[in-house]
């Protein structure tokens, strides 16, 4: 018998989830709201920048660069 078969057969459903949790969490609104802050009280921005400070104040690192210029997008700068 097939290793999810049997969990399925003695766990029903539960035993064939997948244990996987998924990626970190990306920012939440407080935390979006921090970072745009930031930015904004800044004088010149450095995307670079920006991705260290995210990851260092908040553990998040984002897989698109589109995800950061969202970030001063909201914050109003070009």
């Amino acid at each position: 018998m097939g290793h999810w078969k049997k969990q399925f057969q003695t766990k029903c459903i539960e035993g064939i989830k997948l244990g996987h949790k998924g990626s970190k969490g990306y920012l939440t609104g407080l935390k979006n709201t921090e970072v745009i802050e930031w930015l904004k009280n800044k004088e010149y921005w450095n995307l670079d920048e920006l991705v260290t400070y995210v990851e260092r104040e908040f553990g998040v690192v984002y897989k698109s660069k589109q995800s950061y210029y969202k970030l001063c997008e909201r914050a109003k700068i070009s």
